[in-house]
């Protein structure tokens, strides 16, 4: 068991092992492939959506941040000194702030670390990309934020946890007032670096909710000759054959999990014949009862899932869908999205791949049910995330 004590010793460590690290880079000794890793990722990222156990940042972004822009005459030189950069695993266990980032998957931490002109330094760091061997947090850079007052006041509503006594007295020094947004933020104080006990959360839901999506992740769509167009026809979406294994794997979780709500999240075409949402529930009926009425949410096609949740999407929400547009524009919205890998998609022959968690929907029933259960007993409030790796311990 991994009790406070031996996290602050773990964090000792971790700090000692980056401070090498950053030697080894500056001298030149350090391979041209190798990560630098800042130790276990933090219990405020997995309260906000990391999944990944480790934290890393490539050499490239450290060159940049450490460059001197009145000497290198660079773009991207941040010039932040060695021992700052040093700083870096202590300052985001407990920033000031976390605020979503500009692009799914990604949020950004507003350090009490400061640049050599005395800017508060700001860190984003890119959630779940997929590694070598295993999913990994990334740094993309760090900078010191010139006039950190315009930043506040036009982010204030992506602040998504904060560390209420920091973040009063830094409001307190730029002259701003903690926005009434930030009642919607996780509550931290500074015991986060070792500990979650004092973690506060906001009032929104705690139950699972798991949305799946129909076409293409339940529903053989896309085997349909000329789907596109016989998609009109009646007939067309009541008669689809389905991917069996997903059906058989739901059914199976939701017989284990009955304290999950499970709902069917699926767009449904508008217009003459009206044919589509009844034929989606009359499909339904017929191949996946075990979701009722109350648990079918047929959306406007174009328009954000996000925008139909019932109580507003929070990010214990989850969604299993093989379209990546709507997948990122879930996480966008506060989400957890999980790409449904199906018989056409995610082949790299249509845009870039999607790089964050997979479900395969013709794996078998029992690993699809297992998959299931993964997903969601990690997604538990984001808490029991960060409770397992506090008790269990890591490398």
């Amino acid at each position: 068991m991994q009790d406070e004590t031996t996290k602050i010793q773990q964090n000792l460590i971790d700090d000692n092992r980056f401070s090498n690290q950053i030697d080894r880079f500056k001298s030149g000794n350090m391979q041209k492939f190798e990560t630098l890793s800042l130790g276990s990722t933090p219990y405020i990222l997995f309260l906000v959506g990391a999944h990944g156990e480790e934290l890393t940042i490539n050499q490239s972004v450290l060159t940049n941040c450490m460059l001197n822009i009145n000497v290198n005459r660079h773009s991207s030189a941040h010039d932040i000194s060695t021992e700052t950069i040093k700083e870096l695993p202590k300052a985001l266990r407990n920033p000031i702030v976390v605020l979503k980032g500009q692009h799914p998957g990604t949020i950004v931490a507003v350090t009490e670390l400061k640049d050599k002109a005395q800017n508060n330094i700001i860190v984003p760091i890119a959630l779940d990309l997929r590694g070598t061997n295993s999913i990994v947090n990334k740094v993309t850079t760090v900078y010191g934020k010139q006039n950190i007052y315009n930043y506040l006041t036009r982010h204030s509503s992506d602040i998504i946890a904060i560390n209420t006594k920091k973040a009063n007295a830094l409001f307190t020094t730029i002259g701003l007032q903690l926005p009434q947004t930030t009642s919607a933020a996780i509550r931290y104080d500074d015991s986060i670096s070792y500990s979650i006990k004092n973690v506060k959360y906001p009032g929104h839901q705690s139950k699972k909710r798991l949305f799946i999506d129909m076409d293409g992740t339940l529903c053989r769509f896309h085997d349909e000759v000329k789907y596109l167009e016989r998609m009109w026809e009646k007939g067309f979406f009541e008669n689809l054959k389905p991917f069996q294994e997903m059906l058989d794997g739901i059914k199976l979780y939701i017989a284990k999990h009955p304290n999950t709500e499970v709902y069917i999240l699926s767009a449904a075409i508008e217009g003459e014949p009206p044919y589509c949402r009844a034929e989606k529930c009359a499909w339904l009926d017929k191949h996946l009862p075990e979701i009722d009425s109350q648990h079918r949410i047929l959306t406007k096609v174009g328009k954000p899932k996000a925008d139909y949740i019932p109580g507003g999407i929070t990010m214990n929400d989850i969604l299993i869908d093989d379209y990546n547009v709507g997948l990122e524009q879930w996480q966008q919205d506060g989400g957890r999205a999980i790409k449904c890998v199906n018989n056409i998609n995610h082949k790299g022959l249509h845009g870039k791949l999607w790089e964050g968690e997979l479900i395969n929907n013709s794996s078998s029933p029992a690993q699809i049910c297992a998959e299931l259960e993964k997903i969601t007993m990690q997604h538990t409030n984001n808490i029991k995330m960060a409770r397992k790796m506090m008790n269990y311990g890591r490398k």
